[in-house]
Protein backbone atom coordinates (compact mmCIF):
# COMPACT_ATOMS: atom_id res chain seq x y z
CA UNK A 1 0.00 0.00 0.00
CA UNK A 2 1.23 3.48 -0.87
CA UNK A 3 0.54 4.78 2.62
CA UNK A 4 3.86 3.19 3.65
CA UNK A 5 5.96 4.53 0.76
CA UNK A 6 5.94 7.00 -2.10
CA UNK A 7 5.86 6.07 -5.77
CA UNK A 8 8.23 7.87 -8.16
CA UNK A 9 7.55 7.58 -11.89
CA UNK A 10 10.58 8.34 -14.03
CA UNK A 11 10.48 8.51 -17.81
CA UNK A 12 13.55 9.51 -19.78
CA UNK A 13 16.00 8.37 -22.44
CA UNK A 14 17.57 5.07 -21.45
CA UNK A 15 21.33 4.75 -21.12
CA UNK A 16 23.79 2.35 -19.47
CA UNK A 17 23.89 2.89 -15.70
CA UNK A 18 20.67 4.95 -15.53
CA UNK A 19 19.07 2.91 -12.75
CA UNK A 20 22.27 2.79 -10.67
CA UNK A 21 22.75 6.56 -11.04
CA UNK A 22 19.09 7.25 -10.19
CA UNK A 23 19.30 5.13 -7.03
CA UNK A 24 22.53 6.94 -6.08
CA UNK A 25 20.75 10.32 -6.31
CA UNK A 26 17.91 8.98 -4.13
CA UNK A 27 20.36 7.61 -1.56
CA UNK A 28 22.17 10.98 -1.51
CA UNK A 29 18.80 12.44 -0.45
CA UNK A 30 18.63 9.85 2.39
CA UNK A 31 15.82 7.92 0.73
CA UNK A 32 15.41 4.17 1.06
CA UNK A 33 14.44 2.34 -2.14
CA UNK A 34 11.97 -0.38 -1.15
CA UNK A 35 11.10 -1.63 -4.64
CA UNK A 36 11.19 -0.87 -8.33
CA UNK A 37 9.50 -1.75 -11.60
CA UNK A 38 11.89 -1.12 -14.47
CA UNK A 39 10.88 -1.16 -18.12
CA UNK A 40 12.62 -0.08 -21.31
CA UNK A 41 10.82 0.41 -24.60
CA UNK A 42 13.21 1.24 -27.42
CA UNK A 43 15.41 4.05 -26.14
CA UNK A 44 12.95 5.15 -23.43
CA UNK A 45 13.18 4.11 -19.79
CA UNK A 46 9.94 3.97 -17.84
CA UNK A 47 10.73 3.24 -14.20
CA UNK A 48 8.60 3.20 -11.07
CA UNK A 49 10.59 3.39 -7.85
CA UNK A 50 9.07 3.03 -4.39
CA UNK A 51 10.84 5.01 -1.67
CA UNK A 52 10.61 5.99 1.98
CA UNK A 53 12.26 8.77 3.96
CA UNK A 54 13.00 7.82 7.57
CA UNK A 55 10.56 4.92 7.18
CA UNK A 56 7.69 7.11 6.00
CA UNK A 57 6.25 8.26 2.67
CA UNK A 58 7.65 11.53 1.35
CA UNK A 59 6.18 14.76 2.62
CA UNK A 60 5.41 17.59 0.17
CA UNK A 61 8.74 19.41 0.62
CA UNK A 62 10.78 16.20 0.26
CA UNK A 63 8.72 15.25 -2.81
CA UNK A 64 9.62 18.57 -4.42
CA UNK A 65 13.30 18.12 -3.53
CA UNK A 66 13.31 14.68 -5.17
CA UNK A 67 11.58 16.01 -8.30
CA UNK A 68 14.03 18.91 -8.57
CA UNK A 69 17.10 16.74 -7.94
CA UNK A 70 16.12 14.02 -10.41
CA UNK A 71 15.01 16.54 -13.05
CA UNK A 72 18.32 18.38 -12.75
CA UNK A 73 20.43 15.23 -12.71
CA UNK A 74 18.63 13.52 -15.59
CA UNK A 75 18.79 16.66 -17.76
CA UNK A 76 22.56 16.86 -17.15
CA UNK A 77 22.97 13.18 -17.98
CA UNK A 78 21.14 13.55 -21.30
CA UNK A 79 23.23 16.57 -22.29
CA UNK A 80 26.46 14.76 -21.44
CA UNK A 81 25.53 11.75 -23.56
CA UNK A 82 25.67 13.70 -26.85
Amino acid sequence: PERYHSKLCIECTDRPGLLVDTVRVLKDLSLNVVGAEVDTIGDKASDIIYVTHRGEPLGPSMEQLVINSLSYYLSLSEEESY
